[in-house]
This record gives structure tokens, C-alpha cells and sequence, in this order.
């Protein structure tokens, strides 16, 4: 310290702090001696350092929010000049969406229809000439170099072609069409995916429902006015024990591309959303417990097989569920070629040849197949 400012000395000081009594006697470590006034002078020195850095770095931050506002206005205003309304994203006659690429691939159908899509050729029908023979469709895929993957039979005694894209199936309608003029052929329909709105209001039917999500989603109904499908199938359910709906609802393609990209949520009120799943229902028959068919078309209706036990009675008629222990078994489970657990009954959404037929029609719908469109 300065002898003209400090009043005392530092041996004076060192003197009283190594006394072995009283409150000096038991501190321990180094011993420091600063002053009150030299101690004045260094936080006055430090409070201006700090001031003098605070203002430093308020005039950064002043700078730098004047950079970021210029920045949010350039990229405002490349944004407004590029994307089009969302009557231009989805009206394909419009100027802008010609010029300007829409977000939804699913806008572009010429690059959808060569898709790999197993599009189906159905023929066949009742009455003499209807059906073509198998050597008649084989020179006619051959000749005319369109590539058949799957030839089969359906229930129905028609004949089912299967094509790699839309576009060789479209072709071989015109081929066959044109060479069998007497013959009954169809497209198969395209399979579409289906998903279900949970947590819907209960004051909700039906209609209400399909209503309030034209009115609440403009984008949705512009595709629907513009041939999009978006069609509740039946009524709304309740949803396990709360008072909350739920609806199983069939989209085209582009709606449920357009749903991925809003975050799978779609507006049902004003300032409400619900949260939207995809949805693979498969039928399963009461009656025999195969899949693919309810038990009005059963085709096997006078050989019942019991959901619970797999035997050959009808479910309601099990006494072997009575049993304690009863270990049920799934009939599906039991005759499928993989070795499945079978201690399940054959209604479980659990059971492995459900959910193996539910990656089938997964499969079966051109969406799920082209996520990398």
C-alpha cells in the first residue's frame, strides 16, 4: 500500500492477525492485508471495467439486431415472390403451379403414374366370350413387351393381372381392349390410405366432422374440390372410456402427404387439432377366422372354427373357455406355416398373422410403397 494513504502498517497489522488467542487465533492459511482504502480503489476501478463492458457489449447487440432485421425482411421477401397460394399448390391449371414446383409430389402424376404400384387388370365376367385364356394374355404381354408380375384366378373364377407401374398397366387395358373387344376388362381400384382422427369432440357426428375439417382446412378442401378424396367410412366411436370420438377416415395420396407434412394433426374447431394415425383394418370372418372376408360372404359357413380354442364350433357355443386354467389358441397362429405363439385368441390385434397381413395391404397401397417420392 501507499505509506501517504494507508494509516498503518503492514507489520502492524501482521502482529494482531498472528496472535494464538481469541478470534485471531484460530484462523488458518496465508495471510493477505489490504486496506480500506486501497480496497475502495480497486472495486471502484473494477466497477468501471464492468460498466465500460456492459456498454461495449450493448452496442453489439445493437448492431447485431439491425443485421438480423434486415436479413428476416431479404428472406420475407424471396419467400412472398416464390410460393404460390394454396389455390395455385393445388389447382393444376393454374400459371403459378406450372412455373413453380409444388411441395406435395404427389401434385406430379406423370412422375406418380411410374410409380412401382402393382397396378391390376381385372377380366373376365359372365356369359360366353367374356374371359380371355392364359396363351392369349401371354402373347399379348409378349408381343407387346409388357412386363406381367402375378397371374391368378380370384374367387370370383376372374382373371387378375398384376404390372410394376401404372403406365404398362395402362397399356395392356388398351392392348387387350382393342384385341378383345367382347371381353370384360377393368382397372382394379387403387388401394388408398385410411387413418384415423383421434380425440374428437363427442357433440361431433359424421358429417359435422367432415364439415368442420373443410371449413378449418382450407389446403384439404382445395384438393378435395380439385378431385382429392377425403370420406369419413361410417360413424364416429367412442374412444376407450373417455368421452372423446374417433373416426376411421379414407384419403388420396396427396391429402395424406399433405397431412405428413402439417405434423400428422388436422384441425376439427377453431383453435383445436387432433392427432391423425394411419389405420390397417383387416376383415376377419366370425365364422372360419380368416382373413380378407366377412362372414356374410364366408365360403365356408357350415364349418364354423371357435375364436377361442380353434376347434370346430361356433365361439358363442366354447365351453372350453370355462375351464380353469384355459390357455385359448388362434386357429391362424396354428395353421400358419411360421412358427407363431398360439396362446392368443384369434381376434387379437396382437396375433402375428394380423399384423402380417396388415404389412400385406400396407404393402397393397402405392403411399406407403414411395416415401422417398
Amino acid at each position: 500500500c501507499s505509506v501517504n494513504i494507508c494509516t498503518k502498517t503492514f507489520f502492524e497489522a501482521f502482529e494482531t492477525r498472528k496472535s494464538t488467542t481469541g478470534v485471531n487465533g484460530k484462523r488458518k492459511g496465508n495471510f493477505v492485508f489490504i486496506c480500506d482504502p486501497c480496497m475502495t480503489n480497486r472495486e471502484n476501478s473494477e466497477a468501471a471495467d464492468t460498466k465500460s463492458h456492459v456498454k461495449s457489449l450493448e452496442s453489439k447487440m445493437e448492431n447485431l439486431e439491425s443485421d438480423i432485421s434486415e436479413i428476416k425482411s431479404i428472406l420475407l421477401q424471396r419467400s412472398h415472390a416464390q410460393t404460390p397460394t394454396t389455390s395455385d399448390r393445388c389447382d393444376p391449371q393454374s400459371p403459378t403451379s406450372a412455373t413453380t414446383p409444388s411441395k406435395n409430389p404427389w401434385d406430379n402424376m406423370e412422375r406418380v403414374k411410374n410409380l412401382r404400384s402393382n397396378a391390376k387388370l381385372i377380366i373376365g365376367g359372365d356369359g360366353p366370350g367374356k374371359n380371355i385364356s392364359k396363351t392369349d394374355l401371354e402373347t399379348i404381354a409378349i408381343d407387346n413387351k409388357l412386363p406381367v408380375e402375378h397371374f391368378h384366378i380370384n374367387n370370383s373364377g376372374k382373371t387378375v393381372l398384376t404390372f410394376a407401374t401404372q403406365n404398362d398397366c395402362d397399356k395392356a387395358n388398351s392392348k387387350l381392349k382393342a384385341a378383345f373387344p367382347e371381353s370384360e376388362i377393368r382397372q382394379a381400384s387403387e388401394l388408398l390410405p385410411t387413418i384415423s382422427i383421434a380425440n374428437i369432440s363427442n357433440n361431433l357426428n359424421a358429417e359435422e366432422l367432415y364439415d368442420a375439417i373443410m371449413r378449418f382446412n382450407p389446403e384439404i378442401e382445395s384438393y378435395v374440390n380439385n378431385g382429392g378424396i377425403f370420406k369419413v367410412l361410417g360413424q364416429l366411436r367412442k374412444q376407450n372410456k373417455n368421452d372423446l370420438l374417433q373416426a376411421n377416415v379414407r384419403v388420396s395420396n396427396n391429402i395424406r402427404k399433405l397431412l405428413e407434412n402439417g405434423g400428422n394433426r388436422v384441425c376439427t374447431g377453431f383453435g383445436y387439432s387432433c392427432k391423425v394415425y394411419d389405420h390397417f383394418h383387416i376383415k376377419r370372418c366370425n365364422i372360419c377366422q380368416k382373413y380378407n372376408h366377412y362372414a356374410d360372404n364366408c365360403p365356408t359357413k357350415q364349418a364354423p372354427v371357435c375364436s377361442y380354442c380353434a376347434e370346430n364350433h361356433k365361439s358363442d357355443d366354447c365351453s372350453n373357455r370355462t375351464a380353469t386354467p384355459f390357455i385359448p389358441t388362434c386357429v391362424n397362429c396354428k395353421l400358419s406355416k411360421d412358427q407363431c405363439n398360439t396362446a392368443h385368441e384369434s381376434s387379437s390385434n396382437t396375433c402375428s398373422t394380423y399384423k402380417k397381413a396388415q404389412d400385406a395391404l400396407r404393402n397393397s397401397i402405392l403411399y406407403y410403397n414411395s416415401k422417398n417420392l
